[in-house]
This record gives structure tokens, C-alpha cells and sequence, in this order.
């Protein structure tokens, strides 16, 4: 890919408010991948205090926090620091706070890496929350392995939409 493709297509669709959560989430996701600067996290930063849509909110907050304990990523070696520096602006000044409720919007995720050996690997699992439900419109997870120090691959992944799932039960239990 071309460097710095990704801000110039993907942050506006995630600076949209009239957008789908969604979508904007999986444009976020898809701005993580590419380089960090510190420019594009500052604009991230300021777009979050007047963040009406409290998926997106709470996403990109325990994306943060992801980043912030994660620190595994060769391609993307300044990710960690800065998310590091705008967690503890954000912890100071933000009114608003994160969820960390069962089917909210929010990513996780785990890395290990052995340097002796040279090898690693992460799981991360995602779940974007819905506005008319207390279940989630989908649940994805992934599992990458480092291998030679450096060299990534995804190992196995898997994404679920279960959008209506929570009124389908309720309508089985009625019928019961």
C-alpha cells in the first residue's frame, strides 16, 4: 500500500457523524493499520470530546487502551507511545467515560512476545454494539502469530453477526 493512503481515504468516513457507527468503526480500524503520527492521533484525539455516538466513543477508547498495553507491532512502532500520551489527557480532561459493558462497542486484546526466541503472537477480539439492542450487531476475533522476528500472519480469525438476535429469543420465549 501507498503510505498515508489510508488518512486521506479512511479518516473522513470515520470523522462523520451522519455515518453509520459501523462504519466508522471499521474505518478506525482500518486508520490503526496504517502509521501512526502524531498529527492524525491529535485530530482523533479532538474529534472524541464532541463524540455524540457513544459506540463509536467507546471503541476508540479501548482501542487506546489496546494500544497502550500492547507493544508488538514493528510497523507501527509509535502507536503505543502515542497512544499512551492522549490516554492520559484523556483520563484528566474527557467528561465523558468508557463502558465496558458486556455487548457495548470495544476491542481487546492480548500480546506476548519472546525476544529470545523471536517469535509472538496476539489475540484480539472486537464487538460492535448496536443502538436498538442491548446485543451486539457483530463479534469478530483474531489470532496472529510473529515468527523470524518480525514477519506477521494471521493464524485464524472469525466474525459473527448476530443483529436481532436479542428480539428473535425474546420472540421464542413469548411464543413459548
Amino acid at each position: 500500500h501507498e503510505r498515508g493512503l489510508e488518512k486521506e481515504v479512511f479518516l473522513p468516513i470515520f470523522f462523520d457523524r451522519y455515518d453509520n457507527h459501523e462504519v466508522r468503526i471499521a474505518a478506525f480500524d482500518i486508520l490503526m493499520k496504517g502509521p501512526a503520527d502524531s498529527t492524525t492521533m491529535s485530530q482523533i484525539m479532538k474529534h472524541m470530546i464532541y463524540e455524540k455516538d457513544n459506540e463509536v466513543f467507546n471503541y476508540v477508547y479501548t482501542a487506546f487502551e489496546k494500544f497502550s498495553e500492547n507493544d508488538i507491532d514493528e510497523c507501527n512502532y509509535n502507536l503505543k507511545e502515542f497512544a499512551d500520551y492522549f490516554l492520559k489527557y484523556w483520563k484528566q480532561h474527557m467528561w465523558m467515560r468508557p463502558s465496558y459493558a458486556l455487548f457495548v462497542s470495544k476491542t481487546y486484546g492480548k500480546v506476548f512476545h519472546k525476544d529470545k526466541y523471536g517469535y509472538g503472537g496476539s489475540f484480539n477480539i472486537h464487538t460492535i454494539g448496536s443502538h436498538k439492542s442491548f446485543s451486539p450487531l457483530a463479534v469478530y476475533f483474531d489470532v496472529q502469530a510473529t515468527h523470524f522476528e518480525h514477519h506477521q500472519m494471521q493464524v485464524f480469525g472469525g466474525y459473527i453477526r448476530i443483529q436481532g438476535l436479542a428480539k428473535k429469543l425474546m420472540d421464542k420465549v413469548r411464543f413459548m
